[in-house]
């Protein structure tokens, strides 16, 4: 009986019918959260001044710290989000519909040349930026991946990165990507990285260290102000979901 249950309800977090719900009750308390916040904004200027300069621009923040990222969008502008076809990408698809973004599925084994493409042509006709968030869906969390880079080497539209945090929030420390909850009336800050412009005729390697860079200046923000804020230290990069998984499952 209790086996019959699991799988039943395993059914259930899986259906379109409550990753729907979820995603609407996870944007009704992140939206609470950010307008209850005092929230202290550093560079992020910089971004609305290249949005309305460049038209579009290409937007990334670790899948720990990309909740409440999507409040800081104005209305005019518009952004599509890469996000898994894996079902917690469809609970953050049905998020981010919330807060007004578009949303293109695509993943390393599903359909990814066909999200680049469609991805890279709304960009370079300047209809849409991009969202990315490089250390997702699988990890291991805050470890760039080179898509950014690649997006940003062939439309010529600079990478900026967000990264935020709060006082007394909470970091899921049993979580692949090291998740921070948002309290409810707290104090944060949001930091801005970048522009970040790369070169068109870089090589694989170049880009490789372009990531490198950008992955360790988000990387050192992010831990001076969780520091500011007494939160504990996120461990970087020491574990993916699929070794996460892997670990549950042998205990």
């Amino acid at each position: 009986m209790a086996g019959i249950l699991k799988k039943s309800m395993k059914r259930i977090l899986k259906s379109p019918r409550f990753l729907k719900i979820a995603g609407f009750l996870i944007f009704c308390y992140a939206k609470l959260a950010f307008v209850t916040c005092k929230w202290k904004f550093d560079g992020i200027d910089k971004i609305y001044e290249a949005w309305d300069k460049e038209e579009n621009i290409i937007v990334i923040s670790w899948h720990g710290r990309v909740t409440l990222v999507p409040f800081l969008k104005k209305k005019n502008y518009k952004i599509d989000a890469l996000v898994s076809l894996h079902h917690d990408g469809m609970l953050m698809a049905n998020y981010l519909k919330h807060c007004d973004f578009g949303v293109i599925g695509g993943s390393s084994n599903r359909k990814p040349y066909e999200a680049a493409l469609k991805l890279m042509g709304n960009i370079k006709k300047n209809q849409a930026s991009i969202g990315i968030i490089p250390d997702g869906p699988q990890g291991p969390n805050m470890t760039m991946t080179p898509s950014p880079v690649y997006f940003a080497k062939k439309s010529g539209k600079p990478i900026f990165a967000v990264v935020y945090s709060m006082k007394n929030a909470r970091i899921v420390k049993k979580a692949w990507d090291q998740m921070l909850i948002p309290p409810l009336f707290s104090t944060g800050t949001f930091k801005a990285l970048g522009p970040y412009y790369v070169p068109s005729d870089i090589t694989k390697e170049d880009m490789e260290q372009y990531a490198k860079k950008i992955e360790n200046d988000m990387n050192k923000a992010l831990l001076n102000i969780d520091k500011e804020y007494g939160l504990p230290k996120v461990e970087i990069g020491k574990v993916s979901r699929k070794k996460l998984k892997k670990q549950k499952k042998e205990n």
